[in-house]
């Protein structure tokens, strides 16, 4: 339940879909798809280049989610000096780390999302392997230490997917820090049902695959949902 949990999958599988459902039942105390009871809990959402309010805050609220503990930090307050009418600025690692955890620790976190992981490191570093695995290290030692989960999303296609991570998001940093891993696919018997596979984890059993359909809900058929089909 602390440290990172990578989330992979290719484009339009339905990871960022996943991640707020997930939130929902944090944030709400309500148990998870599969059945597991949850603690309520603060959950802190950081989706760089996305505006809140278009998507995210409706499919929360739709998914049932207590917005008062759900924290969408894909902005720090911050005015820029550059541009006078801007007050933010977006999130970027390893910069923030320390707004990061004062935030979790205000909130009462045990979940950190990053969606995807990539668009938040920082444009005024050059990445290398060495330096992406001192600050996965970092940050995973940082939230096991403060007993909080993380679901760390890549755009990671299976063989023939149409993502195209770039070298360092296909570092073999992620796997040799990540705590476990969860792997969204293609069913091949059904395409167009995802498998949600416990690729591996280091602390205990691996989880049952679960085939998920991705369906319009009930009462807003304007949005998706993901329902758990065992």
């Amino acid at each position: 339940l602390s440290g990172i949990t990578l989330l992979d999958g290719d484009h339009s599988l339905g990871k960022s879909l996943l991640a707020l459902q997930i939130a929902a039942h944090i944030s709400s105390g309500i148990p998870m798809p599969d059945g597991t009871s949850v603690p309520q809990s603060g959950v802190i959402i950081i989706t760089p280049d996305t505006d809140a309010t278009t998507t995210q805050l409706q499919l929360l609220t739709a998914f049932g989610a207590d917005l008062s503990h759900v924290e969408i930090l894909s902005y720090i307050p911050e005015p820029d000096p550059d541009d006078p009418n801007s007050n933010y600025r977006p999130f970027s690692l390893p910069e923030d780390l320390p707004y990061l955890f004062n935030t979790v620790k205000r909130m009462n976190a045990r979940l950190v999302i990053f969606d995807p992981f990539i668009n938040v490191l920082s444009t005024h570093n050059r990445w290398t392997d060495q330096r992406l695995a001192g600050l996965l290290s970092t940050l995973n030692q940082c939230l096991i230490e403060h007993d909080i989960a993380c679901l760390l999303i890549r755009n990671c296609p299976a063989k023939g997917g149409h993502a195209r991570p770039s070298a360092i998001e296909r570092s073999e940093r992620f796997l040799t820090t990540a705590i476990s891993r969860l792997l969204l696919a293609p069913d091949p018997m059904q395409p167009t049902s995802p498998l949600l596979a416990h690729d591996f984890c280091r602390h205990s059993a691996l989880s049952q695959t679960h085939s998920l359909q991705i369906q319009p809900l009930f009462e807003h058929p304007d949005l998706p949902y993901i329902t758990f089909h065992g």
